[in-house]
């Protein structure tokens, strides 16, 4: 790393850590944000009738931070607690020991989980200088940004038609990785997380989610989930050997299906034989660490890669997932996106 490394922890300045509760950090200024690292201690009371798809993870429902650059307020991260977790695992290939514990796991009552969900701003996949050109600069901002976290309903914890989840006494702390950038007018890029969700309860052919407009996608993210409303679970959602593709005005650019996808994860993952060491239902489209194998490596000098999206709003080009599904009440995805917004030219030699 070209910049040194400045740690710290924080407090909520609102803390109603409680199902359908919020809580809230106020991030001060001094230092632009490589990362953020939620850390919840959640004592589970009462056990779930029936646990939701994602598990103990989908405890934290949404997580926004807004980014108040005196142009505009936006929203930098708009995502749920699971999709974090997965997106680090995608990036990385690995995750905390105690987070890991919760992939495809059940959650017993009277016990205190500890759960991690990373939020990267300068990528890890990245080597510096690049990874640094992504940092958060919040000593740009013209006030402090804040940190929401808003907790699951009962209803959408246990899915069970007579819920019995019961959440006990539970903390959030949220660590924040600084560094201290010495060199003058540094160049940062904006970027967004967002995540979108679409659910799809009839079983058809060519069902098409289109990619909003406007930035250089790194990722994409399909968290896949399928089954009744009543038991939904995460797994490969599409008929046996049906294809998906990537394509901008019906031209395609990735042709694929998902066990294709999961197959290529897999390789660029620490893939044991426990319950934990995989994702389930969980295919990430990678525009920046592409060939196998390089996940956690530092490899990328280059964006090249990336995804354009820069497409003029009123031009009627889009880009689109063209989707085989077999549908039913549960099946939905969730569609995380990371995007880098400005002109990256210089950024793709």
């Amino acid at each position: 790393m070209i910049f040194q490394k400045k740690q710290d922890y924080l407090q909520p300045v609102q803390s109603n850590n409680v199902l359908g509760g919020t809580c809230r950090f106020d991030i001060s200024r001094e230092y632009p944000i490589e990362a953020m690292f939620i850390v919840v201690s959640a004592v589970v009371t009462t056990a779930a009738a029936t646990l939701n798809a994602d598990g103990l993870l989908k405890l934290i429902r949404r997580v926004t931070l807004n980014g108040p650059d005196g142009a505009r307020n936006r929203n930098v991260v708009d995502v749920s607690g699971p999709d974090l977790v997965e997106l680090a695992y995608h990036y990385n290939g690995f995750l905390d020991r105690n987070t890991r514990q919760r992939l495809n796991a059940a959650a017993s009552g009277a016990a205190t989980y500890e759960m991690v969900f990373p939020i990267w701003f300068a990528l890890p996949q990245l080597d510096d200088p690049l990874s640094s050109a992504l940092i958060l600069p919040v000593d740009r901002f013209n006030a402090n940004p804040q940190l929401n976290i808003q907790f699951c309903s009962q209803a959408e914890m246990d899915t069970n038609a007579a819920p019995t989840f019961v959440l006990g006494t539970t903390t959030v702390t949220l660590v924040v990785v600084r560094r201290i950038v010495d060199r003058v007018n540094w160049p940062v890029y904006d970027t967004e997380l967002f995540s979108l969700q679409q659910n799809y309860p009839s079983t058809g052919d060519n069902q098409e989610f289109v990619i909003p407009n406007n930035g250089n996608y790194t990722a994409i993210l399909l968290r896949c989930q399928g089954g009744t409303s009543a038991a939904p679970s995460r797994q490969d959602i599409s008929p046996a050997n049906s294809d998906w593709d990537l394509r901008i005005s019906g031209n395609v650019l990735r042709r694929f299906r998902l066990l294709d996808i999961q197959r290529e994860n897999d390789f660029s993952a620490a893939v044991g034989s426990g319950a934990t060491d995989a994702l389930n239902g969980s295919f990430f489209l990678d525009f920046l660490t592409d060939r196998v194998g390089n996940c956690g490596s530092d490899i990328s000098s280059a964006l090249g890669s990336t995804l354009n999206a820069n497409i003029p709003l009123n031009s009627g080009v889009k880009i689109a997932l063209r989707q085989n599904i077999t549908g039913n009440t549960g099946t939905q995805v969730n569609y995380v996106m990371h995007r880098i917004y400005g002109n990256l030219e210089k950024l793709k030699r």
